[in-house]
């Protein structure tokens, strides 16, 4: 059995192109013709889901972010603090 193939279409790609086929109205029928027609006429290349790396990647990008967001927390927590015991102490 043939295994089938996975394209993906970004929402911008398929809204431009039906901007380019000057359609107006907006339902899933019309939305489904639109995207064929873009299967037709448009080369695309088939997608592979990203490997396990990359999705490791992504997760240790996402927890340094959260990392930085909390430093950035902590340090204007500190500046309040500091800001603070000056106004207290003057």
């Amino acid at each position: 059995m043939p295994r089938a193939w996975r394209s993906l279409i970004s929402p911008r790609q398929s809204v431009d192109f039906a901007r380019a086929l000057n359609t107006r109205t907006k339902t899933d029928r019309v939305d489904a013709r639109m995207l064929l027609q873009y299967l037709e006429r448009m080369p695309f290349e088939r997608w592979h889901p990203p490997g396990n790396h990359l999705m490791e990647l992504r997760t240790i990008a996402r927890y340094l972010a959260g990392l930085t967001d909390q430093l950035t927390a902590t340090r204007n927590q500190l500046h309040a603090c500091v800001a603070q015991a000056a106004h207290q102490g003057s």
